[in-house]
């Protein structure tokens, strides 16, 4: 073989090995999908080779409008430092979800990566470990139309108060359940917005909330947006006996957090059980929006009393309203009892009609 030939040989192999040396470059970041598994690494870029250990850290490096995509396995989750635009400081929370992002979607995935679209095929586990003063919070949520699916929502470590709280409009919690969870936390939509016309719309859908988990709508939530926006939706509500109304409406009056009408919602196809009340509605609301009849039958109760003012015609379900002090002047109460006919007359007084089931 010539010289000439020789170098063009080399040249030639040389040229071959170029795109195998740039493909040994570190994988890209995630952005717009991200993967968390308990055996990743925070420090891995987040894609589906390489997950992120913790779901914070995918949030974190998440763009606005994400996947996040959460293999099966026990999360145990931190967000120290969040810095929420809605209220000034600092505070840990166990998720956060800033302003900054809106429309992520996490949602719970099969060791195969299949969508969990059920409660009852969920394998993810998340724990937190919120401090924050004004709750905590196990999740935080400011950002608009986030989504969060498929997930088992576990105890927070610093003590349960509300495992969810969300300020932002749009929110989603489908296919997710609660289990040990001491006095069963709480799903919280409130808004912080001087004007309370920032939290207009809300879907909680195909839930299992099995241990006393509430969900409340407080100060200011649905004060503005059409009613139709507001979906509780085909939920399982076990009230654990703990006391406390299962879904609540709470608008202005009694505590100072309470500081802002709230609207109602579209309440149907959800299964209740165990409790002393269902669905009830508090202080400044908009009665117009509280459609009370479909209340009574579109969902099912293991037992429950229905006080109405009026006699004969029961179909126009005028709810009677009642008061109580609690430490605070509660007034304007409507709600759904998990009692006979005899309890809701204890609580709230005679009634012309007391419907039960």
């Amino acid at each position: 073989m010539s010289r000439n030939l020789l170098l063009g040989a080399v040249t030639a192999a040389v040229l071959v090995c170029l795109p195998v040396g740039s493909a040994l470059a570190a994988p890209k970041p995630c952005s717009k999908l991200c993967y968390v598994s308990p055996a990743g690494s925070d420090s891995a870029a987040g894609n589906k080779t390489t997950p992120k250990q913790h779901i914070q850290a995918a949030i974190n490096q998440a763009s606005a409008g994400a996947s996040i995509r959460v293999f099966p396995g026990t999360y145990n989750e931190t967000a120290p430092n969040s810095a929420p635009t809605s209220l000034g400081g600092t505070y840990q929370f166990g998720l956060f979800f800033p302003s900054s992002k809106p429309g992520i979607w996490l949602v719970g995935v099969t060791a195969g990566d299949a969508t969990i679209t059920k409660a009852a095929d969920i394998a993810a586990v998340v724990n937190t470990d919120s401090t924050a003063d004004f709750g905590p919070d196990g999740t935080f949520v400011e950002a608009a139309n986030t989504t969060i699916e498929g997930l088992e929502l576990g105890p927070n470590a610093s003590g349960d108060n509300k495992t969810i709280e969300v300020v932002a409009n749009n929110f989603t919690l489908r296919a997710c359940k609660t289990t040990s969870i001491s006095g069963g936390g709480s799903i919280y939509i409130n808004d912080f917005s001087a004007d309370a016309d920032v939290v207009k719309g809300y879907t909680i859908r195909d839930n299992k909330f099995l241990d006393g988990t509430t969900l409340d709508i407080a100060n200011g939530a649905g004060n503005t947006g059409p009613v139709t926006g507001r979906q509780i939706l085909n939920n399982t509500f076990d009230g654990n006996d703990t006391g406390y109304a299962s879904v609540s409406f709470s608008g202005t009056g009694g505590p100072p957090w309470f500081a802002a009408p709230v609207g109602g919602a579209r309440i149907t196809g959800n299964a209740f059980s165990h409790n002393t009340q269902f669905i009830r509605a508090r202080g400044v609301y908009d009665n117009s929006q509280f459609n009370w009849k479909s209340f009574w039958t579109t969902n099912t109760f293991d037992h429950a009393a229905l006080a109405l003012n009026n006699t004969g015609a029961a179909a126009t379900y005028d709810v009677r309203t009642y008061a109580y002090n609690n430490g605070y002047a509660i007034t304007n109460v409507r709600r759904i009892g998990g009692g006979t006919a005899a309890a809701e007359v204890a609580v709230g007084g005679a009634a012309n009609t007391i419907l039960t089931k």
